[in-house]
């Protein structure tokens, strides 16, 4: 009966050893279809596409140029790096949860700038680049000039204008107003205002004036009139 205790014993060691070779079969098996797709992603890579499209802002404004990358089935492709230049000047986004990356444009002058985007691919996906361009305009001003009276006597007569480019006063830009043939200059201060001290209208009567802001190259020319009265 031992005899036999022990054959069976022996043949349960022989039935795992080939259980364990059968394991280690199959897992050698894995590891080759594994290999096989490494080296079909490799030799066969996936097309890979770069999805982005102009904007247009103004000047001092801020925005967002909104890219996302796509294999050719138009799936996503996350935590992907995409390298982006403009200016001469190189940097990188890294793609959300959702194959979507964002690079902030906010420039402090007009112009158009050109932005090229790249992905250089990885093991399964191929490169791809696609090109995008951000047209920055002037942005549009405003100048408030309101009636003004003086009595004659008065040596300096100051006439205030305030210069705006929607909610914001621009400060320390060059203003010009012209009366009666003769042209004055004040620069804007941190609200916005500019003063002038007009000296050559001592008669009386009613005069038209014209204040202007030429523009630069970050806000459109503006120009308004206004009255000044001499009693």
């Amino acid at each position: 009966n031992q005899t036999v205790a022990d054959k069976d014993a022996k043949i349960g060691e022989l039935n795992q050893t080939v259980a364990d070779k059968d394991a280690k079969i199959g897992e050698l098996n894995q590891t080759v279809v594994e290999q096989n797709k490494t080296i079909n992603k490799a030799s066969n890579p996936v097309a890979t596409n770069i999805l982005v499209k102009d904007i247009t802002t103004t000047a001092t404004t801020t925005k967002y140029l909104t890219i996302s990358l796509v294999d050719a089935n138009n799936v996503p492709l996350v935590n992907k790096t995409v390298k982006f230049t403009v200016n001469g000047k190189t940097d990188s986004v890294v793609t959300n949860g959702s194959g979507v990356a964002t690079v902030k444009v906010s420039y402090s002058t007009a112009g158009t700038r050109y932005y090229t985007f790249s992905f250089l691919g990885e093991t399964g996906y191929s490169a791809s680049i696609a090109s995008a361009k951000v047209v920055v305009s002037k942005k549009a001003t405003k100048l408030t000039a309101s009636k003004k009276t003086f009595k004659a006597t008065t040596k300096t007569k100051k006439v205030q204008v305030k210069l705006t480019a929607g909610k914001t006063v621009l400060k320390n830009k060059k203003v010009t107003l012209k009366v009666k043939g003769k042209t004055y200059t004040a620069k804007t201060n941190k609200k916005g205002i500019a003063t002038f001290k007009i000296t050559k209208l001592t008669k009386k009567g009613t005069f038209k004036y014209n204040v202007k802001f030429a523009g630069d190259k970050a806000y459109k020319a503006v120009n308004k009139n206004g009255k000044i009265t001499i009693k």
